[in-house]
């Protein structure tokens, strides 16, 4: 006798089917705008160039990995992928990137749908997708980071009382997510918090401690070789130059998206404590100002953008009014991501694993809980459609604008300058674009004299220095070399293009 699934089994099925349907749409849509971006940009795509794509190159080559800010996780991915496209780390970084925000989508849709129901995770998930669009065709490791940090979240949430192995896994995922992105250390806290907060009776509070040494014996099996490797090469297992961006958000006068302003730090802080040190009363007034005023604000309207922030608080503090434990953990845990992130300055790409908690928040406040109204139902998707289609524009927008924006006379430099350099020569420049393009190496000291950088130079082994307004904007002291006809000796104009004001040098002895 064969046993029909149940109206409630086949309403799942076909709901999933629809949300698998979205995901796999998104993927095509975002590797259609990732083919037609070919040169890495000046703004997120800077630290691919300057630091992933060549510590990968490293790690293929056998050498060791030598970034210190973030631990090898990407970099390692970013290699294994790089074999499939032939070595190129650009197009490697572009495709993780385009999987990484479809899965995105479909790993929140699975949580939410467990937390809430269908209609809230799939309504939530079209607005994540819509959000995602700008992030999901650049080579970086912002949506790599972010669907890490949701898995474990997920196999911890999505069932009560979880058992060993699938605390073991949430504590290996977290690991994962701990070697692309050091911030994802939240987890461990968070996924421990959430196991305690979904248990009611003593004997249930024995087996959330069980879970909690499970989920920390599976983090420490992935992260564990890492440590130890660190603790090699740097002298203790827990050696970052992570405090040096803290530092630089707390004490720079301006800050920039080249690494100066962490370079300055580095001369100034050696430690997280001697940040905090230094002057707690600046450091406590500016957390508490960015975390309870700026930051969620600028959340709101570079995250969640408008009409959906109209939606998002009041769907969260209804969503806490009758919350279950499940959902309080869920909370829970992204408030302890996002409380960490304060530490740093803002940008909106740093909190892309709180997609799903914000998104949940517009949902549930256009659906609650399970409406039976069609009416209100029909309601609640034409708002949410609306709201989609608004996100899905911006973002469409901004990205076509990154794309028509891509410095691709680089390329052109970029051969120019390789037929005339050696393999080994270094390169003196505030952006690692041009010496990326042509297979050399990227260096920055911050010299602020011409006898300073020729001796820099000398240093680092820097055979090339480039010049551009915009690098120029950054640090000052590179407009020495911005008239080619009053460079001091030792300067030789080696390759110009005139509608970027791009100049490259050669040092000469």
């Amino acid at each position: 006798m064969t046993v029909q699934p149940s109206a409630e089994v086949l309403d799942r099925r076909m709901d999933d089917r629809v949300a698998a349907a979205v995901c796999v749409a998104f993927c095509a849509l975002a590797w259609g705008l990732a083919r037609q971006h070919q040169v890495p940009d000046f703004g997120v795509e800077t630290d691919f160039v300057a630091h992933y794509a060549p510590q990968a190159r490293n790690l293929l080559a056998g050498n060791g990995y030598t970034y210190r800010h973030n631990p090898p996780g990407y970099a390692l991915i970013l290699a294994a992928t790089s074999l499939l496209t032939g070595g190129d780390f650009f197009v490697a970084g572009k495709i993780l990137s385009v999987f990484a925000a479809a899965l995105l989508g479909w790993v929140s849709y699975l949580l939410l749908r467990a937390l809430f129901d269908a209609r809230v995770a799939l309504a939530a998930m079209l607005l994540i997708l819509a959000a995602m669009v700008p992030y999901s065709f650049l080579a970086a490791t912002d949506g790599v980071g972010a669907v890490l940090m949701i898995v474990p979240l997920w196999l911890i949430l999505r069932r009560r009382d979880p058992g060993a192995l699938t605390c073991l896994l949430a504590g290996a995922a977290t690991g994962l997510a701990y070697l692309v992105r050091a911030n994802a250390l939240f987890l461990l806290p968070g996924l421990t918090l959430a196991l305690f907060l979904d248990q009611d009776r003593p004997r249930n509070l024995r087996r959330a401690v069980s879970g909690a040494g499970f989920v920390t014996g599976g983090f420490f099996l992935i992260a564990v070789p890492w440590l130890l490797a660190n603790w090699h090469m740097n002298g203790s297992p827990t050696t970052s130059t992570a405090y040096l961006q803290i530092a630089a958000h707390f004490y720079a006068a301006t800050g920039d998206a080249y690494g100066t302003s962490l370079t300055q730090a580095g001369a100034r802080f050696h430690s997280l404590s001697d940040v905090v040190r230094t002057d707690p009363h600046r450091v406590i007034g500016m957390y508490l100002r960015d975390v309870l005023l700026r930051n969620p604000v600028r959340l709101a309207q570079e995250v969640v953008q408008f009409p959906g922030y109209l939606f998002v608080g009041a769907g969260i503090l209804w969503l806490l009014s009758v919350h279950t434990r499940r959902r309080l953990a869920f909370l829970v845990v992204g408030l302890l991501g996002y409380l960490l992130l304060g530490l740093v300055g803002f940008y909106a790409r740093y909190y892309l694993f709180l997609l799903p908690m914000l998104f949940a928040g517009v949902a549930y406040a256009l659906f609650g809980e399970r409406p039976t109204n069609r009416t209100r139902s029909g309601l609640g998707w034409a708002v949410c459609l609306a709201i989609a289609a608004m996100l899905g524009k911006l973002g469409y927008d901004r990205s076509t604008w990154v794309i028509q924006h891509e410095p691709r006379y680089l390329v052109e430099m970029a051969a120019a300058l390789k037929q005339q350099a050696s393999p080994n020569d270094g390169v003196i420049t505030l952006t690692a674009q041009l010496p990326y393009l042509a297979g050399l190496r990227a260096e920055f000291p911050l010299a602020e004299r011409p006898d300073e950088y020729r001796a820099k130079a000398r240093e680092v082994r820097a055979r090339y220095i480039v010049y551009s307004d915009q690098a120029a904007e950054v640090w000052a002291p590179l407009k020495f070399l911005a008239d080619p006809t009053k460079v001091p000796s030792g300067f030789r104009l080696v390759l110009k293009h005139d509608p970027s004001h791009t100049l490259v040098y050669e040092i000469t002895p």
